[in-house]
């Protein structure tokens, strides 16, 4: 019988999304390599291969999920055309789309968000995946309001109101506002302070 072995980047791919499940199944304080190792069907010999330790591993899960997104953005840019507002939507939407609102992905956000506030480790990956995800918001801001640079009370105003809508998905609130309208009235308050910026 051959063997084919599988690229190592699929396997640590694999191990990642298993860790995801597995620490929305069990929560953060219970789940075990063990048990990550299991639902990705590979022993704990090999899972200790890619990952020092357990915080090793879920750190590394918390940056894969925010890779998923980086490449629908990635996607969904290149489908926005040269429009400024066309990218600038396109990339506040995608994150409202699935995968990202499984509940799996809504489930592993919450939980993240609640390691950062009680471990300084996970809060560092946090700050780190936020810095990214604003800082591409604010090249997309700088075009939509050409002469005006986007302020970081703009960048997070935005931020916030996209981390509120997750939220609410979170919850079971998902339709009690549609992400669409939403992100177009986010849109258009950076009009407005952009307005009364110019001199």
């Amino acid at each position: 019988m051959s063997y084919t072995r599988q690229n190592p980047d699929v396997r640590r791919a694999a191990l990642l999304d298993a860790a995801v499940a597995c620490l929305v199944s069990q929560g953060p304080t219970r789940v075990t390599t063990r048990a990550i190792a299991a639902e990705a069907g590979v022993s704990s010999g090999l899972l200790s291969h890619y990952f020092v330790d357990k915080e090793d591993l879920l750190k590394a899960a918390y940056l894969h999920l925010r890779e998923l997104l980086r490449d629908a953005e990635d996607q969904a840019l290149a489908s926005a055309g040269e429009d400024p507002g066309n990218r600038l939507r396109a990339f506040l939407l995608c994150g409202f789309r699935e995968p990202f609102l499984g509940a799996t992905h809504l489930r592993a956000r919450v939980v993240f968000w609640s390691l950062a506030v009680s471990d300084p480790a996970f809060a560092a990956v946090h700050n780190e995946i936020y810095a990214d995800w604003e800082l591409r918001l604010s090249s997309l801001i700088d075009p939509f309001i050409p002469g005006i640079t986007p302020t970081d009370r703009t960048v997070a105003a935005l931020s916030a109101m996209a981390d509120g809508l997750w939220l609410e998905h979170a919850t079971a609130r998902a339709s009690v506002h549609d992400p669409a309208d939403v992100i177009e009235a986010g849109i258009a308050l950076v009009q407005t302070a952009a307005a009364f910026a110019r001199p």
